[in-house]
């Protein structure tokens, strides 16, 4: 067919819709009443056997002129049915470019669970209508599923399926229907097509959000077995509406609104202010206005702002209005609030944070209202911060208001801070004032730091500890004029910490210069700190020579974080050698964390290689609290195994928690197994003597117990006792919901 071709003398053709396996989609015109209208053309396939053709296309003339017939919001209205140059075509109801199958290309691994459950209703009600006046579709799939813009499907292109196989004339039935909605319904959620019937894969398998009852229920109606599944169409939208109650956005508002309620009774302040935020977090993408409201019932305009803060940030991309609006209530809040320095130059800050990467512009603008000069130039640094890649030019301006600023801040301490701040932002840009802005600091630290008190040690002059931090500042830019100053400052400790600054300094371009320096240190644990900062800048460029300075290092303990590093460093690029240095570590509890890290980098690629690796370190004589990491680890890779480990821990506490990650590996393929596996671990969490412990490990499990049976989950956090963790499990399942039920592609972390 072609743009401008009038059919049956009555309708144009005027724009393509698309082309597709069920014909040609044309937007068009009724020349005879002039109104638009939608135009399906069934494919043109010539016909092998002219009696089959024309038997399909009398039983497609007979399928449309029925379809004339019925009237039902689910079903595309066919205004008319007709014939042009042998070709038979369909007059529908003037429709757009939307249906389920450009969604899908729109979000290709699957849309959000709640909607699609609710375009299986829709279609399966259609169906229904459809059966019951003896209609059959033949062909149900997401592209002859038309959506309006209020969310309606209407199911379209009935008799076509006979029409482009007329082999299928006699063998459709309202069982090919039930199938082909379900095989519909299982490729929206996954984005995945399915196989052939009994050889499909579980939905959960692909799409770990879907829980176990639909799963279950999308393996029987693709399962093709009689007696197995619904019978009905109208049996198919009651198990769709039973099971799509925990993904409505209503039943998560519901679990926010009580989280919230629970929330107001927590007594203090800095343990409430936690929990609304994490609230107004998930409830800001559900009910940008709730999250609004809850905000501001908060009186302090502090906590207020930020609330409103999280809100806008929230929704900067998809609601420019309405986040502009917070913004401009956030800062009429901090003119309101009652300490003009504290509160109001904080949010001022924390606004101009948020506001900077948008409209630079305005972010200056909010930062020169501060009124603090420590704020202010605080505000300035990170400012240029985050113009340094965009705007270079405007970000050097801004350091070098922030450098004016330094010598306005009344408080010595602060003063130094902010000048070894500004120095360090400043020393490529510009070198000379970066080293002036030391100098005065350290002339300042010389004469306001000579008394006794009030230094970072009461029985040391804060000199000291000023000092210090002005040979961190200064070693970056000048090694040996820090080094000379360190060997200046008369506390041995002090001093040995100044000179572990230089070594950081120069290890990263000189790390002989830095081990002869390192080496020097008096203090033995000083000495094993710097040692070990060598480390971790020769892991990757020279592991033999880290390994070789880790076994210069006195101390056990200080040994630690060295191997941590250099295993991690290999880790990535070379498995074979940070296994080997693993297995080389002396102490049994850091070999079995670095075994374990060798692992998690493998494990993907050599998952038996991975197995073996943590099954050696769980043989290593290690605390409780390792054995229960291992066997977290290890839940991914051999549940059964892990499972044993768990149950072999004697603290109930990490055993309960050992077990919640072995059902939480063991949700996706076994969810039965994990949901008794949870039982057990609440049981075991019921025994805890100290509430606050019982109460933590019955919030883990309610978590994991959102992704299989969220009314159990939701049960169970109504049992924990303390206001703080009980609001907060609410909310992670609320938020464990709204990440599941997401399309993937633009899932936010739980």
């Amino acid at each position: 067919m072609r743009a401008g071709a009038e059919l049956a003398g009555r309708y144009r053709l005027d724009e393509p819709v698309r082309r597709d396996g069920a014909g040609e989609l044309w937007q068009g015109v009724d020349l005879f009443l002039g109104r638009m209208v939608t135009i399906r053309v069934p494919p043109a396939d010539p016909p092998e056997d002219e009696r089959s053709r024309a038997q399909a296309l009398a039983h497609f003339q007979r399928e449309s002129r029925a379809a004339v017939e019925l009237i039902h919001p689910g079903i595309a209205p066919v205004q008319d049915v007709g014939e042009h140059e042998g070709r038979p075509f369909l007059v529908l109801e003037p429709w757009g470019s939307r249906d389920l199958g450009t969604e899908l290309a729109r979000e290709p691994r699957g849309l959000p669970i709640s909607t699609v459950l609710d375009y299986g209703i829709q279609a399966a009600d259609a169906l229904a209508a459809a059966h019951s006046a003896g209609l059959v579709h033949g062909e149900v799939n997401p592209s002859c599923l038309l959506l309006s813009e209020d969310g309606t499907v209407k199911l379209c292109d009935f008799g076509i399926a006979v029409l482009r196989d007329p082999a299928k004339a006699g063998l459709l039935d309202e069982r090919t229907d039930l199938h082909s909605l379900g095989v519909t319904i299982f490729c929206l959620l996954t984005g995945e097509g399915a196989g052939p019937a009994g050889r499909t894969p579980s939905a959960r398998s692909l799409r770990r959000g879907i829980l176990p009852e639909l799963d279950v229920q999308l393996g029987d109606l693709l399962a093709g077995e009689p007696g197995r599944g619904p019978a009905k169409a109208t049996e198919i939208a009651e198990m769709l509406q039973r099971t799509c109650a925990p993904y409505e956005s209503r039943y998560r508002l519901r679990l926010l609104a009580e989280a919230e309620r629970i929330a107001w009774s927590i007594p203090f302040w800095h343990h409430r202010m936690p929990v609304l935020r994490g609230i107004v977090e998930v409830l800001a993408e559900e009910d940008p206005a709730g999250a609004e409201r809850l905000a501001r019932t908060v009186t302090k305009p502090h906590f207020q702002a930020s609330l409103l803060l999280t809100i806008a940030g929230r929704q900067m991309g998809r609601d420019p209005g309405r986040a502009e609006k917070l913004l401009t209530a956030v800062e009429a809040l901090a003119y309101t609030a009652s300490d003009p320095v504290f509160s109001r130059d904080g949010i001022l800050r924390e606004l101009a944070d948020l506001v900077a990467a948008h409209d630079p512009a305005e972010a200056v603008r909010l930062v020169q209202n501060i009124s603090s000069p420590y704020d202010k130039a605080c505000a300035l640094c990170d400012l240029a911060g985050t113009l340094a890649a965009r705007d270079p030019g405007r970000a050097g301006e801004l350091l070098l208001e922030a450098a004016a600023l330094v010598a306005t801040i009344p408080v010595t301490s602060t003063r130094i801070v902010m000048a070894c701040r500004v120095s360090h932002a400043l020393a490529e840009r510009d070198p000379r004032l970066a080293r002036e802005l030391l100098a005065d600091a350290e002339r300042l630290a010389r004469t306001d730091g000579s008394t006794r008190g009030g230094g970072w040690d009461g029985d040391q002059p804060p000199q000291n500890g000023w000092l210090a931090q002005i040979v961190g500042a200064l070693a970056v830019q000048d090694p040996v004029a820090a080094e000379r100053l360190a060997r200046d400052i008369e506390d041995p400790a002090m001093r040995d910490t100044a000179l572990e600054y230089v070594v950081e300094a120069l290890s990263r371009h000189d790390p002989a210069a830095a081990e002869r320096l390192a080496r020097g240190i008096e203090g033995p644990s000083a000495r094993d700190v710097a040692l070990g900062v060598i480390v971790r800048a020769l892991a990757v460029r020279d592991p033999a020579g880290a390994e070789r300075l880790i076994g210069d290092i006195e101390d056990p303990d200080f040994r630690v974080t060295p191997w941590l590093d250099l295993v991690r460093a290999q880790t990535g690029r070379d498995p074979v050698l940070a296994e080997r240095i693993a297995r080389a570590i002396p102490d049994p509890e850091s070999r079995a964390w670095r075994l374990r890290d060798v692992a998690e980098a493998v494990r993907a690629e050599r998952p038996r290689h991975a197995e073996g690796l943590l099954a050696e370190a769980a043989e290593l004589p290690l605390s409780t609290p390792a054995l229960r990491e291992i066997a977290g680890s290890l839940a991914a890779l051999n549940p059964s195994a892990a499972e044993r480990l768990a149950r072999g821990l004697d603290d109930p506490a990490h055993c309960a928690r050992a077990l919640r990650d072995v059902a939480s590996a063991l949700t996706v393929q076994a969810p039965h197994r994990a949901r008794g596996i949870l039982a057990e671990s609440e049981h075991l969490a019921r025994t805890l003597i100290r509430p606050h412990d019982r109460d933590g490990v019955l919030g883990e499990i309610a978590r994991s117990l959102a992704e299989i049976d969220p009314p159990e989950a939701e049960r169970l956090a109504h049992t924990i006792g303390a206001p703080d963790q009980q609001a907060s499990a609410l909310r992670d399942i609320a938020a464990t919901l709204a990440c599941y039920d997401a399309a993937p592609a633009r899932r936010r972390p739980a």
